[in-house]
């Protein structure tokens, strides 16, 4: 729990330097263990009567065997099966840890964006991570952009699984928070997968090189991709915000870079071009005009 101020407390300090990529302090602690929700389930589930008959039912069935003291051989069982929960839990912050970071790393490497806005980074030599476990120094923080926190808690559906909660904190001491459920060893794909999202899709306003000019992604009324039923509604959007519909060209260099790498993957939907148009991608490009009265669902963002 120190170590958990400590990064809670040291967030103040730091400065992103640059807002595209995000270096990320590799140590997520996940030393907040919630309750077993299994016992905690069983325990309320059942009245005082109902566990009693249990427990004389089992005396019961123990002294027919033979045990003349069955109490303490059912608190001998209890407290093996307490150990057995404890040692099970050794070493699981650590799995979880690890096995975000390998997700989130395998999702870099199947997609292939072209610049890599989550990076994780030790800020000490090799040596020093491997004597010290990777601590960080204070006045090593201002290269830092997010830290991150985590708690689990146990078999939330009775099923040997675990529910899991990450909080990532930037450098202005915003959080976000993820949350996943299932098997030890798959839950954090969950999470990664949402972070991934989170981080590495465009964020509006940005700017792309097109030969030695730039077009500004300015997005939706939203600030972000957005839709309307008429084409029309879309052009005075973007009037409004002091900028124009893409071309069809711009539209098809913006799908090439895709939503991970700083454009906008445009998918099978249809999206608004200035007088009406729509264009649409099935198996090629397609260009149509819009028949007035035939309202549907038209994605727009808006540039300069």
């Amino acid at each position: 729990m120190k170590k958990l101020i400590l990064l809670l407390t040291i967030m103040s300090f730091n400065v992103m330097a640059n807002s595209d990529v995000y270096q990320f302090w590799p140590k997520i602690p996940f030393n907040i263990s919630g309750a077993n929700l299994c016992q905690y389930q069983r325990a309320y589930s059942e009245s005082r009567n109902s566990y009693m008959d249990q427990m004389a039912n089992l005396a019961s069935m123990l002294a027919y065997s033979g045990d003349w003291n069955p109490v303490v051989t059912l608190s001998s069982f209890n407290d093996l099966y307490n150990e057995n929960l404890s040692y099970a839990k050794i070493g699981l912050g650590k799995t979880l840890e690890q096995s975000f970071k390998a997700y989130l790393d395998s999702y870099y490497r199947n997609i292939k964006p072209k610049v890599r806005k989550l990076q994780f980074k030790y800020l000490n030599r090799i040596a020093a991570i491997m004597n010290q476990g990777g601590s960080v120094g204070v006045n090593q923080l201002d290269k830092l952009s997010l830290i991150a926190y985590g708690s689990y808690s146990l078999s939330p559906r009775c099923n040997g699984g675990v529910f899991v909660t990450l909080t990532i904190i930037d450098t202005e001491g915003l959080s976000k928070d993820y949350y996943g459920s299932g098997p030890a060893q798959t839950v954090m794909s969950q999470i990664a997968s949402k972070v991934f999202e989170d981080y590495q899709q465009t964020r509006f306003p940005t700017k792309i090189n097109i030969g030695r000019e730039q077009l500004e992604l300015i997005g939706g009324l939203n600030s972000s991709v957005d839709s309307v039923n008429r084409p029309e509604d879309a052009e005075f959007a973007c009037m409004s915000l002091g900028a124009r519909l893409p071309t069809e060209k711009e539209y098809k260099l913006l799908n090439s870079y895709g939503s991970w790498s700083g454009g906008v993957s445009l998918g099978k939907e249809d999206w608004v071009l200035s007088s009406n148009q729509i264009l649409n991608i099935n198996s090629y490009y397609h260009v149509r005009g819009y028949q007035n009265g035939v309202n549907g669902k038209y994605f727009y963002i808006c540039v300069r």
